[in-house]
């Protein structure tokens, strides 16, 4: 992967992005983060997210958002 993870900025958030728009980059990381465990979906989601965002860039992110401004997910 060509990054370290957590990310810590939105350039390597980009970075990221990039490397994951290849199939089976993406199948490879999505193989690894199956592989993080818990009890739940909520507490397995917010493991996987820990993994993936330092608090710093996760910070600057609404994570369920009306519009795309700035969000990982919308709704």
């Amino acid at each position: 992967m060509p990054v370290s993870l957590p990310i810590n900025n939105d350039e390597t958030l980009k970075i990221l992005e990039d490397y994951l728009n290849i199939l089976n980059n993406a199948n490879n990381l999505i193989n690894y983060l199956s592989s993080v465990g818990d009890k739940d979906v909520a507490c397995r989601t917010n493991n996987i997210l820990k993994l993936l965002l330092s608090d710093n860039i996760a910070a600057l992110y609404k994570f369920m958002v009306k519009d795309r401004r700035r969000s990982l997910f919308v709704i």
